[in-house]
């Protein structure tokens, strides 16, 4: 969307997400959606930044309209290895239950080339689901 020949992306993202609600609405589909974030203010997602439904980068449709919205985070500069390969599953909106918050934690396994679900590397961080 950021090559809007219009320059108004959020007016583009929400005529499509207007578009796409529709389309899942008539056929009953699933639809996964992968959004870009905007800079935080505080922390930097990149150093382990916690992700919240106002940095979904475009337009506020986006979380109005979803009815899941699921944020994957990760210390990437973390000296901790374990902590460095790990990704919090993070609820950040869920129509159907209101349950929301970490929902599990998935390590990289570099040697297999696969997530596989662990504990959590931090036990501040820690939280019920």
């Amino acid at each position: 969307m950021s090559d809007q020949e219009n320059g108004d992306e959020r007016k583009a993202i929400d005529g499509i997400m207007t578009k796409l609600r529709q389309l899942v609405q008539e056929t009953g589909v699933g639809l996964f959606l992968v959004s870009h974030l905007r800079r935080p203010s505080g922390k930097a997602h990149e150093d382990g930044g916690q992700i919240s439904l106002a940095e979904l980068r475009g337009s506020a449709s986006i979380a109005q309209l979803s009815d899941m919205v699921i944020g994957l985070e990760r210390d990437q500069q973390n000296a901790d290895a374990k902590i460095r390969n790990t990704t919090t599953v993070r609820v950040l909106k869920n129509r159907f239950a209101g349950l929301t918050g970490p929902a599990c934690y998935l390590y990289y396994d570099k040697d297999t080339g696969r997530m596989v679900e662990t504990s959590c590397p931090v036990a501040d961080d820690k939280q019920e689901f």
